[in-house]
């Protein structure tokens, strides 16, 4: 599997003179997923959580006030917000015109079948994965369980190793996850069921006997594990980060979104793999 090296494009926190807020590229200015390609985008939810609530539909926006705590409510808010505008900017629709529904699992689709993907979040990331024509799932894990609180009996294969420390469990968890997120069975799935072999140090098969799937592991930042699954492999793998400054006003992130989304139309159309707004 061809995996791209992390690009880093940054912006400032003045607006580009033909950047306007919302903004959103030309149709010809954005290549679509192609077969056999997977795309990564991750983003810090204390920025994501700044884009506009008014791009989420009014189920989206519902669940968001059910929420008790503020931390659940930014989770939300984030996760949905980017979405919707990675999938605007590869459609080439504005975030709020995008309709989705569930399947018979409960798995969030776009009505556009082709187009699949998954979001997951944990700590102060959101990430998501998308894929045409193949099932894809997705996991980020924050390390914070000590070494003495993990239970490798309740995931572990027993063709499998255990390992004692932390990092080899989250990065079995993570990879396992991801799986039960791609067929879309969720924690209804039992990972001692689920069998990873690798082939280097981040790509892996898994099965449970019967199903098959690619997976790879890679590291967020020093603490956080990342993990994506799909039901065959892929070609390319394209990792696009986001990040900011996280004393940026309302004003000033919802400008950066707009010049995101022209950042991430030409990444796109360019293969590149990591855009970042500072």
């Amino acid at each position: 599997m061809n995996h791209f090296p992390r690009k880093i494009m940054r912006l400032s926190s003045e607006p580009a003179a033909t950047a306007q807020p919302n903004s959103h590229p030309a149709p010809n200015t954005v290549v679509p997923l192609h077969d056999g390609e997977v795309m990564m985008v991750c983003a810090p939810i204390a920025y994501a959580a700044t884009w506009p609530v008014t791009w989420l539909d009014l189920r989206e926006r519902q669940r968001l006030t059910a929420y008790r705590f503020a931390a659940d409510r930014r989770r939300h808010h984030a996760a949905h917000a980017l979405k919707r505008w990675v999938i605007g900017q590869l459609v080439n629709q504005p975030p709020q015109r995008l309709a989705f529904t569930v399947d018979g699992r409960g798995k969030p689709r776009l009505v556009e079948p082709a187009l699949h993907f998954n979001l997951s979040h944990s700590g102060g990331w959101v990430a998501m994965a998308l894929r045409q024509n193949a099932e894809v799932g997705i996991d980020v894990e924050q390390a914070r369980l000590p070494a003495a609180s993990l239970s490798w009996p309740t995931i572990r294969h027993p063709d499998e190793s255990e390992l004692p420390d932390t990092a080899s469990f989250l990065k079995t968890w993570t990879l396992k996850e991801a799986v039960s997120k791609c067929c879309g069975e969720g924690l209804m799935l039992e990972f001692t069921r689920l069998r990873l072999r690798p082939d280097t140090q981040t790509d892996f098969r898994c099965d449970d006997g019967q199903r098959h799937w690619h997976a790879w592991h890679g590291m967020l930042d020093v603490d956080t594990h990342l993990a994506i699954a799909s039901t065959s492999a892929w070609s390319r793998l394209r990792w696009l980060q986001v990040a900011c400054d996280y004393s940026l006003s309302q004003r000033s992130a919802t400008r950066l979104a707009g010049q995101c989304a022209e950042l991430l139309a030409k990444s796109i159309a360019e293969m590149a793999d990591v855009a970042v707004a500072q």
